[in-house]
């Protein structure tokens, strides 16, 4: 979470006065400084502390994250941060919370040691039990994801783009891409599946949502895309992100004792050959043409055959 900032309090992105004596007689404490870390993302420094403010889309956006904070704190879940008590600031409606600023370790996040996958997992898996607790107080806050509805409107999305996307990736390549979104929707919309009792699923299972503070601690931060929905959502997200750092070795992740429930399960493997995350970074990418493109080009063709490959083994198992 940590960058090398200007201190300058009037440059760039700053929230405004109106906003800074707010939050000053809110802390009680003087402002000595605002530092930009990103778009909607300051770290306010204080004469006795740090404190880290977003802006978010919407008061309904964050009072779900504000509800789901106050919910696990209850159960003494101390693995996110709260929010200072007297969030929301709302200031010509755009709203705002403040949170302690928890410095983080030296070495950043990542999921490529084994170690910290499984960390990541437990944390992830103790997310879920404590929030399948409480998901029925909170329908009125977190909307229900319906995955396949979703994807579909990627696919269709990805397919529409096509005449933009052959510009920047090969015809061939996203044609195939097209025809693995397609077999896997057929396959998973056609065949019976169990019913999945709902948890609040994260949402956006990636590092840099782990953030590992210089004691140690591992948090999970950021609620943006948080909704009700099977925990196996999350997890196969997981997985998704892993394989490339993997070789795609499918093995080799299902050895994670969190992920046990789930070797062998074909609704599982089905929606791991849908190629979510190509679509995803295409989308980004063609939405704002500013997106990275270094990132969605790796994914689409540098890593096509171990993908195909994939792809290939699984379908043969499963078709």
């Amino acid at each position: 979470m940590t960058k090398k900032m200007s201190s300058k309090i009037t440059s760039g992105d700053v929230p405004s006065p109106r906003l800074l004596f707010q939050l000053s007689a809110a802390l009680e404490e003087k402002i000595e400084s605002i530092q930009c870390m990103k778009s909607g993302k300051w770290l306010v420094c204080t004469d006795k502390n740090n404190w880290f403010l977003k802006q978010y889309a919407t008061e309904k956006q964050f009072m779900k994250q504000w509800k789901l904070t106050e919910k696990l704190l209850a159960v003494r879940v101390y693995s996110i941060i709260p929010f200072h008590p007297s969030s929301p600031f709302i200031v010509e409606k755009n709203i705002f919370a403040l949170m302690p600023f928890i410095p983080s370790s030296s070495r950043i996040y990542t999921f490529q040691m084994k170690k910290e996958r499984e960390t990541a997992l437990r944390l992830l898996r103790s997310f879920h039990e404590q929030t399948a607790e409480f998901v029925g107080e909170l329908e009125d806050f977190f909307s229900p994801l319906n995955q396949l509805t979703r994807w579909q409107k990627r696919l269709t999305f990805f397919v529409q783009s096509l005449p933009q996307l052959q510009h920047y990736f090969p015809k061939m390549l996203l044609k195939r891409y097209i025809e693995m979104g397609e077999w896997s929707l057929q396959q998973l919309m056609k065949r019976s599946w169990k019913k999945r009792d709902p948890v609040i699923i994260h949402g956006d299972v990636v590092a840099h949502n782990f953030l590992q503070a210089k004691t140690g601690q591992l948090f999970l931060i950021d609620f943006d895309l948080a909704a009700r929905a099977p925990a196996m959502y999350d997890y196969l997200q997981f997985v998704n992100r892993i394989l490339p750092i993997v070789d795609w070795d499918l093995d080799q992740v299902m050895a994670h004792e969190v992920l046990a429930e789930f070797k062998g399960e074909e609704e599982f493997y089905l929606q791991l050959l849908f190629p979510t995350d190509i679509f995803r970074e295409c989308h980004r990418f063609i939405r704002s043409m500013n997106g990275n493109y270094q990132h969605a080009y790796d994914l689409t063709v540098i890593n096509f055959q171990k993908r195909e490959d994939f792809f290939l083994k699984w379908q043969n198992e499963l078709g």
